[in-house]
């Protein structure tokens, strides 16, 4: 590692798809999505991300994530089960890219199908939320992310 990645425990995660996919979070009705990079710890959900292939969590049911700080990256993973009210964002950008299936997405008021390999990116000031449709597994990158100081219910 060098000095700039000091802070953290690993230099890069693997993310692998199938692993996303499995996590049992996902499956539940009206999940809020399963982050992997995060701009705050919690510890009572999440433990330090130790190893450079990310897992769903154990038994335990915590969450391994890389802590990033305010206004760093956030890469989290949404389904059809996945509840997002409309909200837009004053700081970060969000990219969403659709891994598998089809996920519609409200952007300014317009609906958005995106299709597997599609993505969006969803600039500051633009209110957007997924349209529950179908089965999906979609990967979320937001950057120069804040977490709730940075979220505005639309």
């Amino acid at each position: 590692m060098n000095a700039i990645d000091s802070k953290h425990s690993v230099s890069y995660v693997i993310i692998r798809k199938d692993k996303a996919a499995s996590d049992e979070r996902l499956a539940k009705p009206n999940n809020r999505g399963r982050k992997i990079l995060a701009n705050k710890m919690r510890p009572d959900k999440s433990l330090p991300l130790q190893n450079l292939d990310w897992n769903p969590p154990g038994p335990d049911g915590k969450s391994t994530i890389l802590e990033t700080g305010c206004g760093g990256l956030e890469v989290a993973t949404c389904n059809e089960n996945t509840q997002q009210e409309a909200h837009k964002h004053l700081l970060a950008t969000e990219i969403y890219t659709v891994l598998e299936g089809e996920m519609n997405i409200k952007v300014d008021g317009t609906v958005k199908t995106m299709k597997q390999g599609d993505e969006i990116v969803v600039l500051p000031g633009t209110a957007h939320e997924i349209v529950p449709k179908g089965k999906f597994l979609t990967r979320v990158h937001s950057i120069d992310c804040h977490g709730d100081n940075d979220k505005y219910d639309v």
